[in-house]
């Protein structure tokens, strides 16, 4: 075997460990990144652990639902914050819907919605109730206060629209948990202000 070919494969050998290396250090750098920002607290509900984001939850009209904040063992000192948010969840349910006879969608909510719902937090828990006649489209009205809202169709509140965000201080450890209420038919709401457009599949704004 030449020495041109020897060198040559030195040479690959060096770019193989080299490359290896780079692979484990890269490996270790995320482990060690996904290990500072593990969550040290998590949220009891209705005497059930949270410890990860959650898929839909059911939540009563009317009753106050708590969520305790609980640290893990040994996580206590590391105590701070947190904040809670409601907000639209992107990507999932979706509904229609018309403002001042313009076509919208759920989708184009904005996200953040906290201020429509009743939440109190406390340093150890918080508390978020739904209105008695809490519809997903109450939400919607509320975002466009001061315009025209029609609904065509039903919106099906047993359907997770919005969802829960824990986080604290940090940034890190975030819960997200989507709810959802039992199915109670709501009707169809029109704005007195406007009359549908039988013919024209929409509305008219005369």
């Amino acid at each position: 075997m030449s020495n041109n070919t020897n060198k040559v494969l030195r040479i690959c050998a060096i770019v193989v460990v080299v490359l290896i290396l780079v692979a484990v250090i890269a490996f270790i750098a995320i482990n060690v990144v996904r290990e500072s920002q593990k969550a040290n607290f998590y949220l009891v509900h209705n005497g059930t652990q949270i410890t990860e984001s959650t898929n839909e939850m059911l939540l009563e009209r009317g009753t106050p639902e708590k969520f305790e904040i609980a640290y893990f063992e040994g996580m206590e000192e590391e105590k701070q914050g947190y904040y809670v948010t409601v907000e639209c969840i992107p990507g999932g349910n979706n509904f229609y819907f018309k403002i001042q006879g313009q076509d919208s969608s759920f989708y184009a909510t904005k996200s953040d919605v906290t201020e429509f719902f009743e939440i109190d937090k406390q340093e150890e828990y918080f508390t978020i109730t739904l209105d008695e006649d809490y519809r997903a489209t109450d939400v919607i009205e509320w975002v466009y206060s001061d315009k025209r809202v029609y609904f065509p169709e039903e919106v099906d509140c047993s359907k997770a629209f919005f969802q829960i965000v824990v986080y604290l201080e940090d940034g890190t450890s975030v819960y997200k948990m989507p709810f959802r209420c039992e199915y109670v038919a709501e009707g169809i709401n029109i704005d007195k202000g406007t009359v549908p457009d039988y013919f024209g599949g929409g509305f008219s704004n005369e």
